[in-house]
């Protein structure tokens, strides 16, 4: 875990030296994980019987529920408060999260019997699989190191009968729900083909019977989960039955659904493969959701391992079945037309008509990639003597350290400057605009105006800024982005569009937003370009001009000015 650690500081230089003013990548959806984190904690410290009642999205209910609710990195949501402690905790989570993929990777690598050299390659091609830095604004998809742990402690605790071994596996399952919905499903629906197999195996054994302590470990560990998927599954399917917007179509898979062409793109910024796979990746519809490419070096070790004697016959082509099933059905409705995989998913299967994005199964693929890469590299820097396959101790670790530093190179988010001209720069590390100073004059529920990020020609989203500003205090706020944006939410948004006017200002006030806050620089060229200077006689609100924000009071305590 200190070797991902590190490695996570070094591979995202210099994030770690400005923890709590940038983020990765862009000023997306970081900044929406970051408010998700922040609320979890003030939801604990202030409303934990309304958990799900997040101040955004005001006045719709469940609106934490809208998105991957992230309840399990509360803990570290409790470290402050604030703005400022807000993008802390996001870039400590986001460095967490690639340490965690790799010591788990790592961990199940070692409990299949790899050596430690050959294991350190798995961990890094699952962390810093390329296709990773695309992700790097959900927190949620990048938190996938609780599967390949989860599935350590529960093959070392059934194989070798060891009660707590099985009951922290299924804890870390029930925390990987609690994380976010989207990942737990592949975990979950992979747990229940493993335990086909293992079942398979049991009765061809003869049907031993397990002992008195392992079925007690077992029983336990199914209770946490059933006890945290009842709580956690409640909100979202209030959302479901509430919010008619919230229903996913095939349509909106379709048009997520990664083509053949994604496995060989990877990410624009990428330093070895970025400008070499940009005719794929040009082609694609949503490039963020479908550069899938693992990695040369990757394939080739897992296809070396795949036909090494370093494992067992069927471990190898199961780990193979495994890669080919998981990339089919990352590929959505658009392997024929998914029939036979994702089809089927959506319209049968619990949970699988919520995720838009079939790509993120491509997390199980990666992994299975990885442990045969590793098993791939071990075979490589072994040999054959007594009829077993030893390692040469003077060989493997200079070897796969080579192995972990190409990978890791692939996986890199450095890139050239200078439009690739240029000499190479560290991965993108924008900074977080501070809040305005004058917010905390602002009266609860508020609206920010431009409130529709496509009416602005920014590149970044403003909604996202709005949430995260809101971590000071939480006060009610009409914005909102995730998932699922409510009808009533943008039906508020159009009722301001022709704000300060009659028929805006009476509408809001009559929905009971208290006051509007106009932030004139982001509103140019947008619906509200030159509101801070139209006249507001006659209309009954308060205007104040505190540095960089117009606030206007809907309902002023004093007569207007």
């Amino acid at each position: 875990m200190l070797v991902g650690v590190a490695l996570a500081i070094v591979m995202f230089w210099p994030l770690a030296l400005h923890l709590d003013r940038d983020v990765p990548k862009d000023l997306g959806d970081s900044l929406l994980t970051a408010y998700l984190i922040g609320w979890n904690g003030h939801a604990l410290l202030h409303q934990p019987f309304e958990w799900w009642q997040t101040n955004a999205f005001w006045p719709n209910s469940d609106s934490l529920a809208f998105s991957d609710a992230l309840i399990g990195y509360t803990p570290v949501a409790l470290l402050g408060t604030g703005f400022r402690s807000a993008i802390w905790h996001y870039n400590v989570l986001f460095l967490f999260v690639y340490a965690l993929s790799f010591a788990g990777a790592y961990l199940l690598a070692r409990e299949l019997g790899l050596g430690r050299p050959a294991a350190a390659v798995a961990g890094a091609a699952f962390a810093y699989s390329p296709w990773r830095w695309d992700q790097s604004a959900h927190l949620a998809v990048l938190s996938s190191g609780g599967i390949p742990l989860c599935l350590m402690l529960l093959l070392r605790g059934y194989r070798r009968d060891r009660p707590a071994a099985v009951v922290a596996g299924w804890i870390i399952a029930a925390w990987q729900l609690l994380v976010g919905v989207s990942l737990a499903l592949q975990l979950f629906y992979l747990l229940a083909v493993l335990a086909a197999v293992a079942f398979v195996f049991w009765w061809r054994a003869g049907r031993p019977r397990p002992t008195r302590r392992m079925v007690l470990a077992t029983t336990a560990g199914l209770t946490v989960i059933v006890i945290v998927a009842l709580v956690v599954t409640r909100p979202y399917l209030r959302v479901a039955d509430d919010y008619p917007e919230s229903h996913r179509t095939l349509g909106n898979v379709e048009y997520f659904s990664p083509p053949v062409r994604a496995f060989v793109s990877a990410p624009a910024d990428n330093l070895v493969w970025g400008e070499i796979t940009a005719g794929a990746r040009e082609r694609l519809r949503a490039p963020a959701e479908q550069t899938l490419f693992p990695g040369a070096l990757v394939l080739a070790l897992a296809l070396f391992g795949l036909f090494s004697d370093v494992w067992p016959r069927r471990l190898r082509i199961g780990l193979a079945a495994g890669i080919a099933t998981a990339a089919i059905f990352s590929m959505g409705l658009a392997f024929l037309d998914g029939t036979i995989t994702y089809r089927l998913l959506f319209e049968y299967a619990p949970g699988w008509d919520g995720p838009r994005t079939p790509g993120r199964l491509h997390t199980l693929t990666t992994l299975f990639l990885a442990l045969l890469a590793a098993g791939g590299a071990q075979a490589f820097v072994s040999h054959v003597g007594a009829g077993r396959i030893r390692p040469r101790s003077w060989l493997a670790p200079a070897v796969c350290s080579g192995f972990v530093l190409v990978i890791l190179l692939e996986g890199s988010a450095l890139h050239r400057s200078d439009g690739g001209s240029g000499a190479l720069a560290s991965p993108a590390h924008p900074t977080v605009p501070a809040p305005p100073r004058g917010l905390r004059h602002a009266d609860a529920p508020l609206i920010h105006l431009p409130a529709d990020e496509f009416a602005t020609p920014l590149d970044d989203l403003l909604t996202h800024r709005y949430m995260v500003w809101s971590t000071e205090g939480f006060p009610e706020l009409v914005n909102g982005i995730s998932g699922v944006i409510p009808r009533r939410t943008l039906e508020l948004g159009e009722l301001a569009r022709g704000f300060p006017d009659g028929p805006s200002v009476a509408g809001l006030r009559a929905a009971g937003v208290r006051s509007v806050v106009l932030h004139p620089e982001l509103a140019r060229d947008t619906a509200w370009a030159g509101a801070a200077d139209k006249p507001v006689e006659g209309l009954g609100i308060g205007r104040r001009v505190l540095g960089d924000i117009v606030l206007f009071d809907l309902n002023p305590r004093s007569p207007p000015m």
